[in-house]
């Protein structure tokens, strides 16, 4: 997996994910009926919506900080959204549950946590052996291609935005910096945070260093054809554009 640590504390706050992406991951396991298993579940930014819409779902991360986050937030669901809900920590690489699913999802570009493509292979491995036959795996990754050509292998370190601390009432300002390795098809992006508390001082900084592998649409469909499933669709964005050769994939595949 590629992340050193995310800070548990912070994470809803930035990292929101992607416009469209709850909406349409609910949708689909609503098409499938479920039950779903998540993969990078994380604090349940997408999980919980879909347990509250009626659907029985498995959250899986090795992240054990966010999955406390997520434990905390099921103490103010309904009883019944709740029990809806189980939590698994363990990698996507090498997990086993005794159930089987309708539909398998990785929102939030989680798959990309696997480096290599052994780790994918593997991943893919355990996703099919976990679905019913005709269930669908649906996940996002992104393909950085257009941002390389604009901007070279390296980014230096920019500012992204300011968020609010929800506990402390801090404001916290994010920068970043991004490496891409095109050998390995590895990004490495260097997160930066600094809280300043109410009259502007800098009250501490820290770093997270996240590592994500992009996989051009070419392989990844190779990729899944290998461990069995049929591609029934790719999509550019969560509205179902068109896919445009790189940027944001919105893979749809079947067991077949």
């Amino acid at each position: 997996m590629g992340l050193t640590a995310y800070n548990p504390a912070i994470y809803d706050a930035y990292f929101t994910g992607i416009e469209g992406e709850v909406d349409f991951y609910v949708e689909e396991a609503m098409d499938c009926g479920g039950p779903v298993l998540e993969l990078g579940c994380g604090t349940g930014r997408v999980l919980l919506p879909i347990a509250r819409s009626g659907i029985e779902i498995t959250g899986i991360d090795n992240d054990s900080g966010l999955l406390e986050v997520l434990r905390g937030k099921l103490n103010g669901e309904d009883r019944e959204v709740a029990q809806r809900i189980q939590i698994l920590e363990s990698d996507m690489a090498a997990f086993s549950t005794e159930k089987s699913y309708e539909i398998v999802i990785a929102p939030y570009r989680a798959f990309q946590h696997l480096l290599t493509s052994v780790d994918q292979r593997q991943a893919l491995d355990c996703v099919y052996r976990h679905l019913e036959t005709g269930g669908r795996f649906v996940f996002n990754a992104f393909d950085p291609l257009q941002e390389i050509a604009r901007n070279g292998f390296t980014l230096p370190v920019r500012k992204d935005s300011d968020f609010i601390d929800r506990v402390t009432g801090h404001t916290v300002s994010a920068y970043f910096s991004r490496h891409y390795d095109p050998e390995l098809q590895v990004l490495e992006q260097e997160f930066v945070f600094e809280e300043f508390d109410l009259s502007g001082e800098s009250k501490r900084r820290w770093s997270n260093l996240l590592l994500l592998r992009w996989t051009p649409h070419g392989e990844m469909i190779h990729l899944l054809e290998r461990s069995g499933f049929q591609v029934d669709a790719l999509y550019g964005d969560f509205s179902g554009g068109p896919y445009a050769g790189y940027g944001e994939q919105i893979w749809v595949a079947t067991k077949a």
